[in-house]
């Protein structure tokens, strides 16, 4: 008997819950099966051939400026007006970029203003006043990154090293890392 006092609460539970969901669920605009099933037939939009007179008004013609079509190119290809799209983001390019401040970091600059050296200033890491990262540039891109990573008794040296396409993607990229376990170890030249 009291097993199935249990299973009546749950199952009358679940009807209380479904009920109250259905009731207070927000209008999305969606059909029912049932309204879906006795709405119109959808039909296909009419046929159009190349050699008709319409199509060129077309919405789909291809040099219509609202889709952003432009006029086939030198090579043939459509492109998209004629601007040259950028290339998209390469997520191993953040790596390369500048550490944002902190305040326990000194940057160096070079002459034309951009970070060639980063240097800790934490007291309290092992890299104190020592190099954190060094950048190489291209123009306005960076080719090497030199990223030290000090630890009590040796340093870890990561070499990233990138060059680009034309459009700004990436051609080449490579990393490397090797220990530095000298007496020496943490100069970070």
């Amino acid at each position: 008997m009291r097993n199935t006092t249990i299973i009546a609460l749950i199952v009358l539970t679940g009807a209380v819950a479904g009920t109250v969901y259905l009731k207070n669920r927000p209008e999305t605009g969606a059909r029912t099966p049932l309204e879906a099933s006795t709405a119109e037939p959808v039909t296909a939009p009419p046929e159009v051939s190349a050699d008709d007179e319409s199509f060129e008004s077309s919405p789909f013609a291809e040099d219509d400026p609202q889709l952003g079509w432009a006029q086939p190119d030198d090579a043939g290809y459509d492109t998209p007006d004629s601007s040259p799209t950028p290339a998209p983001y390469d997520p191993r390019l953040a790596a390369l970029e500048v550490t944002p401040d902190n305040g326990w970091i000194n940057y160096v600059t070079g002459s034309d203003g951009k970070v060639t050296m980063e240097i800790d200033m934490d007291p309290a890491s092992p890299g104190y006043k020592k190099p954190m990262r060094k950048y190489t540039y291209a123009g306005d891109r960076v080719t090497e990154l030199i990223a030290y990573r000090y630890f009590h008794d040796h340093v870890q040296i990561t070499t990233t090293t990138v060059s680009y396409n034309p459009d700004g993607s990436i051609a080449e990229y490579a990393e490397s890392t090797s220990y530095d376990y000298g007496d020496e170890a943490g100069d970070g030249t």
